[in-house]
């Protein structure tokens, strides 16, 4: 079983560059393999921790043991998934390649498109923010 690895610490203060590994996620094959994560996000009302795969152009998700859940294929939607959020509904704001441009897009928990985010630099609405964790291989909790 192939796998990939999230790391969340540092193995001690002298040398720390060495992650501590923490968990293993588990992909489904031996030839399943994480591309090019472009970064962790984990959904703290799951618990479940999205990998955005640039690479294979999808987002592989998996549950709070690590294990292989499901993914979202962009197919003719998206690629090279870079980062994503997760609010507290369970929707997941995507910043990909749509076409030939780079934006923001909202999907819902099924991956299935809702729109994208127009990004003109101005405020349009009062909204409050979403909070989200987001690790990278070098950060801990």
């Amino acid at each position: 079983m192939a796998a990939a690895v999230l790391a969340v610490g540092v193995a001690g203060a002298e040398d720390v560059a060495t992650p501590a590994y923490q968990q293993r996620l588990n992909l489904p094959t031996q030839a399943d393999r994480i591309g090019f994560p472009g970064s962790v996000v984990a959904d703290l009302h799951t618990g479940e921790i999205f990998v955005p795969d640039i690479r294979n152009r999808r987002i592989a998700i998996f549950d709070q043991r690590g294990m292989f859940l499901y993914q979202i294929t962009g197919g003719q939607r998206f690629s090279g998934p870079r980062d994503l959020a997760v609010d507290p509904n369970g929707y997941i704001l995507l910043a990909a390649r749509f076409g030939d441009d780079t934006g923001l897009a909202w999907l819902d928990f099924d991956g299935r498109f809702i729109n994208t985010v127009a990004l003109s630099g101005e405020k349009t609405i009062d909204a409050e923010p979403v909070s989200y964790t987001h690790l990278r291989a070098h950060e801990t909790l």
